[in-house]
């Protein structure tokens, strides 16, 4: 008898005022965000909506 259980994965959450400096303030790529982080380049990419639509800006 299998027996699942839901496995819930649960990564760091990425600072977005972070990020924001490191692409718009130091001028890093998305491969190099993407490679810092962990996550995939299109990843970053939603990061970046998302500063968009909160309104962050790079210190």
């Amino acid at each position: 008898m299998d027996i699942n259980y839901p496995v819930r994965w649960q990564e760091p959450r990425v600072d977005l005022r972070e990020l924001a400096n490191l692409r718009f303030k130091d001028g890093w790529s998305r491969k190099q965000l993407a490679s810092h982080y962990g996550r995939t380049e299109d990843a970053i990419q939603n990061y970046f909506q998302k500063i968009k639509k909160k309104g962050i800006l790079a210190d």
